[in-house]
């Protein structure tokens, strides 16, 4: 069963978490709201995941057994209402999201070439997500989190000392 803290907003990077309600807000304020449906990932929920449509019944939903969902960079939003995922080839939400999420930062997973994953928007400023992702493979999250600061030009101090902590504890569950 999934921790209800997992899409809990303050497990992501605060840079993240800043943009993610910032964007959430401009889509109410356009008419178009939404809430994030995945947002802090364990591992052993990538790696089920990633099984899907290989090991396990289901369809493909990721390439990665390691995400930025894992790292607390990444995340995925629903629409409210009776359709939560309009279909992007009739529907014009998807960009107009995506759109938003650029304004904020955020790479969006809709703008892949290979596999389209249009709810998923993510932090990795100047960053290819498998670098960041092998980073980590090969380092800590603290350096992952520090790399993105410094991309950003945040302080060297970070805010989230005490947040990683409970981060790093979630993502092992």
């Amino acid at each position: 069963m999934r921790n209800k803290f997992l899409n809990d907003l303050q497990n992501l990077h605060p840079e993240l978490e800043k943009r993610e309600y910032l964007l959430l807000q401009r889509m109410t304020e356009l008419g178009h709201p939404m809430r994030m449906t995945a947002g802090l990932r364990t591992l052993k929920e990538q790696l089920y995941l990633f099984n899907q449509g290989r090991t396990v019944g289901g369809k493909i939903v990721t390439n990665e057994k390691v995400s930025l969902h894992n790292l607390g960079l990444a995340c995925d939003n629903c629409f409210l209402g009776s359709d939560p995922f309009p279909n992007p080839e009739t529907s014009p939400l998807w960009e107009t999201y995506m759109a938003e999420a650029r304004k904020f930062g955020l790479t969006c997973g809709g703008d892949w070439e290979n596999f389209k994953d249009y709810p998923h928007i993510q932090l990795t400023p100047e960053l290819h997500a498998m670098e960041v992702v092998n980073l980590y493979l090969g380092s800590s999250l603290d350096k992952i989190w520090f790399l993105i600061d410094s991309k950003l030009g945040l302080s060297s101090i970070p805010k989230w000392i005490i947040r990683i902590g409970i981060v790093k504890e979630l993502l092992n569950e």
